[in-house]
């Protein structure tokens, strides 16, 4: 049995999962060993008159020995493999039910993602102490070298991040009977019953497509019951996302008897350039037609690569974006821009051109590493320092829920960045006038990203830093205050993103940065342009910034 299904994982023929229309979601308990996952699901279980699974039971059943004898006889990752195939088979067939689910479940980001999309999650947590007088007899296999107590401190401190971010309910159990805590998760699942409804924006253009932005938490199972833009389809995505969830996307369309296909591409910015581009438009010619679609699965290179052959293929074809991380979800999934850097800059050449539609699942975050989601949040800074105070201080006041990935709050920083974005996009679609006001920070930023180095900062760091810099610049214009540039620094640093190239280790000549900037192309003849603040939540464009003022600002910042 233990071969049969480390081949199935192997083979990657792992069931397609969709949520049952009509049906009630399953409620899944999810943390450390020996919390109560199994005890309190069971009389959940009875209690509501469910169905009570216990994956690490399936498990020991599927394998035919304990897990504490297939760990020592195996290996972790070996076990690893076999619990997402076990995750995998649970969520395809079963719904209505409480899932017990081991404590390790969620070092997958896959599991992660599963879960979500068809539970709603709680977090039992307990406390350090009471974890070990608990399991310290148990046959539970070791997950470490140390001592036990030594082994649940290390090992939770790890998993609590993730337990957390994984879950829409936390229940810190008591001493108190089990009924006790029995009656209080069920108070906690009558609160949060409430299911997430669909947010749309729809975006009306002056010069360009119409289309609809679909928000909404569990989407990413629907999109392609009610994608039909195409005849036949084609996911484009990035080497990551294809190992991840590109097959998952294309047998929810082959479930709704729509052709579709995958095309891939490396990983990485450096790979947003015209020989990929070339590339991608050779591997397609003439397997598409002018009726088909492409699907830009991914993050924000993928979304601007992916919309850039789209947009030139056969003089273009309709292209959808599905976003999957921060940063494309709330900045270059929309707007009507796509294309690719060259040596000289980013974005040097590309298209001013609308998708058919965007669809965004917020879960989808909850499989990024933590500096990729982190390095999204410099957009959404952007967006309140040119336009809304109110969603600046949103920012600062829950940026803990936010980095949590407390569902409510991410689906309103998504709704509201956008929001803010297409308010400035709709006024100047190609960019004349006060769409430049969105490059707040970038100019600088920009310039980091190319002479640094793709791989050696991320565009939110750029961005971050570039803002920095830009309220410094306000300052000492005399525009803003100190204590507004202390309270933009302050915001920035709350939100785990970096203020100066120090922080990260990093240097950049202010000479080098300057040069760069001449030849932006954003510059005109010499006229430099920028975007600084009159206050936090309104900018101004400025086209007489001096070569002083800009050495004076990269060196603030470095």
């Amino acid at each position: 049995m233990c071969e049969k299904i480390l081949s199935e994982f192997f083979r990657g023929s792992t069931p397609a999962l969709s949520m049952k229309e009509g049906k009630e979601m399953n409620i899944s308990l999810i943390g450390y060993r020996g919390v109560g996952k199994t005890t309190l699901g069971k009389l959940l279980a009875k209690d509501l008159q469910k169905k009570f699974i216990d994956t690490d039971t399936l498990i020991e059943q599927e394998i035919g020995m304990s897990i504490k004898d297939f760990f020592a006889l195996k290996g972790e990752i070996a076990f690893r493999k076999i619990e997402t195939i076990m995750v995998d088979r649970v969520l395809s067939k079963e719904y209505n039910a409480i899932i017990s689910f081991g404590g390790g479940v969620v070092l997958n980001p896959k599991n992660i993602f599963h879960i979500r999309n068809h539970s709603k999650v709680i977090f039992l947590d307990v406390d350090e102490e009471t974890i070990y007088n608990r399991i310290k007899n148990s046959q539970r296999p070791a997950l470490t070298a140390f001592p036990l107590k030594k082994e649940i401190q290390h090992t939770l401190a790890q998993r609590r991040p993730l337990y957390l971010k994984s879950s829409d309910i936390v229940l810190q159990l008591t001493h108190r009977p089990l009924e006790f805590n029995l009656e209080r998760l069920k108070k906690c699942l009558k609160e949060n019953r409430i299911k997430a409804e669909m947010r749309r924006i729809n975006y009306q253009s002056n010069q360009l497509e119409n289309y609809s932005i679909f928000i909404r938490k569990g989407l990413f199972n629907e999109i392609a019951k009610i994608c039909n833009v195409g005849n036949r389809y084609l996911i484009i995505c990035d080497s990551n996302i294809h190992q991840l969830f590109a097959n998952r996307l294309k047998q929810l369309f082959d479930a709704e008897n729509k052709e579709c296909s995958i095309l891939s591409f490396p990983a990485g910015e450096e790979n947003k350039q015209l020989k990929t581009f070339c590339e991608l438009q050779e591997q397609i010619a003439l397997s598409l037609d002018r009726q088909s679609c492409v699907l830009a699965f991914g993050g924000g290179v993928t979304g601007d690569l992916a919309g850039f052959v789209a947009s030139t293929y056969m003089r273009g074809i309709p292209f959808v974006q599905i976003p999957t991380s921060l940063l494309a979800m709330i900045d270059s999934s929309v707007g009507g821009k796509v294309g690719v850097n060259t040596s000289k800059g980013k974005n040097c050449v590309g298209v001013f051109t609308n998708p058919s539609k965007v669809f965004i699942d917020p879960l989808l975050l909850t499989t990024l590493p933590k500096e990729n989601f982190v390095e999204g949040l410099a957009e959404a800074v952007k967006h309140g320092l040119i336009e809304s105070r109110d969603y600046f201080d949103f920012l600062l006041k829950n940026s803990s829920s936010i980095q949590n990935l407390e569902m409510n709050f991410l689906t309103k920083l998504i709704f509201d960045s956008i929001s803010i974005k297409l308010s400035f996009v709709q006024q100047d679609e190609k960019e004349a006038g006060r769409r430049k006001m969105l490059n707040f920070g970038h100019t600088v930023g920009h310039a980091l990203e190319e002479l640094i180095g793709y791989g050696n900062i991320s565009h939110g760091q750029a961005v971050s830093i570039g803002m920095v810099a830009a309220a410094f610049l306000s300052w000492k214009r005399g525009m803003i205050s100190r204590q507004q540039v202390n309270l933009i620094e302050h915001g920035l640093t709350k939100l785990e993103l970096p203020i100066s190239l120090r922080e990260l280790d990093l240097h950049c000549s202010p000479e080098c940065v300057y040069e760069f900037i001449l030849h932006d192309k954003k510059t005109i003849g010499n006229q430099i342009t920028f975007i600084l603040l009159q206050d936090i939540g309104k900018a101004t464009i400025i086209t007489d910034v001096t070569k002083e003022e800009i050495l004076e600002m990269v060196h603030y910042v470095s």
